[in-house]
């Protein structure tokens, strides 16, 4: 990621629909079933984030194993309801002509809907690492971020499954996108980075996919919402609020924030031994949101509503040798899982399967 210029005219105007909190109990709940620390350990190498704690340069060997851990992880989940494409591609680049490439995107709609009817809620984060300096793991940048989404899959796909047996009508389906080639191989200009989320912009976007009677034809028209993750687990991590559009969900990860940390599931202990006030500050600075290169303004610039999840400043690790499985803050990525899963489970509007009531609110 980098900052460039970019100047996007978005609506002021808010989205209405409905929202489902979970209470306090069924935020219990879902956290004792699924404890992060379970998932996440950089040690574990069944677990979800050690297999990417490796170099992974678009191409090699590692970024192949890489893509071997999410095809195994998505394919053992119970629902055997997850797709999986692969978007190859070769590039040249500053360093070598024909790259090889491969975007991966994992998909679950809900049953009995038909596709190019369903939108969908994209998890992305980019799974390549950086050519130079060689060696260079990128934890941070982003097999946390990866990792993360594979938690919320999973997670999610027990839930999914409950509410789905009951109805399907109305609902959303999940996408998760691992983007390859997102670091600039030189640097950074509008040619040497975002490889893998330019060509699958395109490729959403021109391949119409579902017939002339579908709502949505290609599966560019399918995103909702694009919720990119980047640079986390490092203990400083303030994610501002850079789109008016995506505001409400900065809001609502804030006060899952503040209702992980007053029920004491927070890893960052009491309220005068947290190592910041919060991981989202207020206000918004939506002049900044056109201004972070990242895998995210493909997307933006063909009209999808973004909510980016990446700190301002960024960790001081960032692309030096230091950004390794060492350096990573275990209690900040623990919360960012908790957040993360949470707010989907919210947003899927999943109370009532997770366990206790929910509260219904209209934004």
């Amino acid at each position: 990621m980098f900052l460039v210029f970019l100047f996007i005219s978005i609506s002021s105007l808010p989205l209405v629909f409905g929202y489902e909190r979970l209470n306090s109990k069924a935020t219990k709940l879902l956290a004792s079933q699924y404890p992060p620390e379970n998932f996440l350990d950089i040690q574990d190498l069944n677990g979800l984030l050690a297999p990417i704690l490796k170099p992974r340069v678009p191409g090699s060997r590692g970024s192949e194993e890489v893509r071997q851990h999410f095809a195994s992880f998505f394919g053992s989940l119970p629902s055997n309801g997850w797709t999986i494409e692969y978007d190859e591609f070769t590039e040249d680049t500053p360093i070598a002509k024909n790259v090889s490439f491969t975007n991966v995107i994992v998909t679950r709609d809900p049953p009995h809907t038909t596709p190019g009817n369903v939108g969908r809620v994209v998890l992305a984060a980019h799974y390549d690492s950086k050519y130079e300096p060689e060696g260079f793991i990128g934890a941070i940048d982003s097999a946390v971020p990866c990792a993360l989404t594979m938690y919320t899959a999973q997670v999610l796909d027990e839930y999914l499954t409950q509410k789905w047996a009951v109805s399907s009508n109305n609902s959303s389906g999940v996408q998760i996108i691992f983007f390859d080639g997102e670091e600039a191989y030189k640097e950074w200009t509008d040619t040497d980075s975002l490889y893998g989320a330019r060509h699958l912009a395109d490729k959403m976007e021109t391949e119409v996919k579902y017939s002339v009677d579908s709502s949505r034809r290609t599966d560019l028209q399918s995103i909702d919402v694009l919720i990119l993750l980047d640079l986390l687990g490092h203990s400083t991590s303030s994610i501002h609020s850079y789109f008016r559009e995506t505001d409400w969900m900065h809001k609502r990860m804030a006060t899952i924030e503040e209702r992980i940390r007053r029920l004491k599931l927070s890893k960052f202990g009491s309220e005068d031994s947290q190592k910041q006030t919060t991981f989202f500050p207020r206000p918004p600075i939506y002049s900044l949101g056109g201004q972070i290169g990242d895998d995210h303004l493909p997307f933006l610039q063909r009209g999808v509503p973004v909510l980016h999840l990446i700190p301002l400043p960024f960790p001081n690790i960032w692309h030096t040798l230091d950004d390794d499985g060492a350096h990573l803050d275990p209690a900040t990525v623990h919360d960012w899982a908790l957040i993360i899963a949470l707010f989907m489970a919210e947003y899927f509007e999943l109370g009532s399967v997770v366990g206790g009531s929910s509260v219904k609110e209209y934004l």
